[in-house]
């Protein structure tokens, strides 16, 4: 366990050579939380540490938003949260969350897969 918030558990796999980001179910109440979440997110792995580790961002016990102000945010964070990534997988529910999160990455200019099967998004992590 890397670090632990209320929106998101934070770990590292040295056998795997990955960090797992895990949002919790509990939703973000205001825009300043929403930064304060991935910043912490962010800064759990500096970008020069990176290079050549994978990130899987596991998504789905968190609440589906998509009001315009939160997508907005959401899509000013990614870069940051996403940057520097030997690859980024998401791990989302459902097709319409695939379908979400594709057009955040799409609209903040990200790189990275997003699955429904946890043991495919694990396996093409793996794959070189």
């Amino acid at each position: 366990l890397v670090d632990q918030i209320p929106f998101a558990q934070i770990c590292w796999d040295p056998l795997a050579g990955s960090a797992r980001v895990s949002r919790s179910g509990v939703p973000f109440a205001a825009a300043d939380q929403v930064c304060w979440g991935y910043s912490v997110m962010r800064e759990a792995f500096p970008v020069d540490q990176r290079r050549d580790k994978a990130l899987l961002m596991d998504l789905r016990q968190a609440p589906m938003r998509t009001d315009p102000r939160f997508m907005k945010i959401v899509a000013a964070e990614f870069p940051g949260l996403y940057a520097g990534w030997r690859k980024v997988a998401d791990l989302v529910v459902s097709a319409e969350g695939a379908q979400q999160l594709d057009a955040l990455r799409e609209r903040a200019g990200v790189a990275g897969r997003t699955f429904t099967d946890e043991d495919v998004a694990l396996h093409w992590l793996c794959a070189d």
